[in-house]
């Protein structure tokens, strides 16, 4: 783009007199460029008019460089301390994603609204800093500035980011003494914060006294009882929702059917799918796929299929959904099956789906598909990953390849206690004590905790040498560790 240089600027960019509606209705007309040439060409002086005429194009094209151009125009004419143009040009920056500009210019306009202080005040907490967020809200009290209730709920979702309870019940009770506790934006708001700072029941007290609800509103109650239980109580949430006429939303249906998964629910699932199908929603992308999980885990893995084949557009998780409920069910012929066909609609496989690939083939004893799949892993560039990392070990020494497991291990960028256990099971179970036992000595010197499940296997061990004296050793450093009155430990 050729921009007008700002030192060629005509008098047109001074301050002072007011556009004729022609000129107005002109500049709506054009593109940002188009109206930089006309402002550049024109004689008349720079209106508040013209400048709010370029900014808000600014703001739907969401054009950082645009915008820094358009201000810096605006700064060589004088007019970015208007009260009008300076809080217009501070929201736009944040919004363009130069909150750090959008700040600059706060602090240097002498009249600063509400407006200006949010859109800041959100522009932090989008970069992922909620807590310099808060020192800019701290400011502008300090400024004299009331909050309004757009500030609250971003207060409000800041607090819950930080689980800040207790700052989150002063907003609550400020919010309660200017009247904004009826807002059904404020109020989800502080149903959201309550439950991600694990208060259900204050959340809960919240809503009932909302005068009104929304699918927002009903979608975070029911997230909440999903997270933190009584699981049942979502259905209830979804039944009411039904009551009151409010349309459940995607948000409703996978929070439903994420439920249905955990309980097992087969009934509710299948109900929840008969109002998906009612309403006309489209199963696509993470409802369809949530449902195919919904019916593999119920035990359902025909009726995931069958939502499987009628997916519009299948993405890795959909295949994943339904690879993994056939490993569940036993029927890992067709698990592999369906492994193979992605990879002929040229579906590239994830860590995840290379995790249930190696449990099948472990299942089936094909060591062969097992290095094959070993090496996609490293070719693919996942072998540091832990978690498949973690998968190949565990196969590896179920087939008793103990030296090969033992380079995955080594290979490994992180070794978690998880990684460690898996090792050591897996030379406790092909008899070699030895090694078990000089795993367990290594954790503890690169200072990684032992947990029950390596403690069963280490007593396990000793138990194969008759090593009384370690086995002592073991008990001893479990009464210290508090891990003695585990039953299953003290059982071994």
């Amino acid at each position: 783009m050729n921009f007008p240089q700002s030192q060629k600027l005509s008098p047109y960019f001074r301050a002072g007199a007011k556009p004729t509606l022609d000129l107005v209705q002109k500049f709506n007309q054009l593109s940002i460029q188009e109206s930089l040439d006309l402002w550049n060409r024109k004689e008349d002086k720079l209106s508040t008019d013209i400048c709010l005429n370029l900014l808000e194009k600014c703001r739907k094209k969401k054009d950082l460089i645009l915008t820094k151009h358009v201000h810096t125009l605006i700064c060589d004419s004088g007019m970015e301390n208007d009260i009008i143009i300076g809080n217009y040009i501070v929201p736009i920056l944040a919004e363009c994603g130069d909150v750090i500009g959008a700040e600059l210019v706060l602090n240097r306009i002498t009249s600063r609204n509400v407006y200006s202080w949010t859109s800041v005040i959100l522009g932090f907490l989008k970069c992922g800093n909620p807590r310099y967020a808060l020192e800019v809200y701290d400011k502008m009290r300090e400024d004299g500035v009331y909050a309004n209730s757009h500030t609250f709920v971003i207060i409000l979702k800041i607090y819950g980011c930080l689980r800040d309870l207790k700052k989150g019940e002063e907003a609550h009770f400020n919010i309660i003494k200017v009247g904004y506790e009826r807002d059904v934006f404020v109020g989800t708001a502080l149903v959201d914060m309550y439950i991600k700072c694990g208060s259900l029941s204050y959340a809960q007290h919240v809503f009932d006294k909302m005068p009104i609800h929304n699918v927002v509103s009903w979608n975070a109650l029911a997230m909440g009882y999903a997270q933190h239980g009584p699981l049942m109580r979502v259905f209830e949430c979804f039944n009411q929702m039904v009551l009151e006429h409010i349309s459940p939303d995607d948000v409703t249906f996978l929070c439903g059917l994420k439920v249905c998964s955990n309980l097992r629910a087969l009934c509710d699932g299948q109900r929840l799918h008969e109002e998906l199908t009612k309403i006309g929603f489209e199963l696509d992308g993470i409802v369809g796929n949530t449902l195919i999980d919904m019916y593999a885990k119920c035990s359902a893995i025909d009726e995931a299929c069958h939502v499987f084949d009628k997916l519009p557009n299948r993405n890795v998780i959909s295949w994943n959904a339904l690879i993994s409920g056939y490993i569940e069910d036993g029927s890992v012929h067709e698990a592999l099956k369906y492994y193979e066909k992605m990879q002929i609609n040229c579906i590239l496989p994830d860590v995840v789906t290379l995790m249930f690939a190696l449990r099948a083939y472990h299942t089936i004893s094909a060591i062969d598909r097992i290095q094959w799949t070993h090496i996609e892993i490293v070719k693919r560039g996942f072998e540091g990953d832990c978690m498949i990392g973690n998968t190949l070990i565990n196969v590896y020494c179920k087939c008793d390849f103990l030296e090969e497991a033992q380079n995955v291990f080594n290979e490994l960028s992180n070794h978690s206690v998880v990684s460690w256990n898996v090792l050591i099971t897996g030379y406790v179970e092909s008899g070699c004590d030895g090694n078990a036992l000089q795993c367990f000595e290594d954790m503890q010197k690169v200072g990684i905790v032992p947990d029950v499940i390596t403690f069963v296997s280490i007593l396990k061990c000793c138990t194969n040498v008759i090593d009384i004296v370690k086995g002592r050793e073991l008990h001893t450093y479990m009464i210290q560790t508090g891990l003695k009155f585990d039953l299953f430990l003290s059982n071994t």
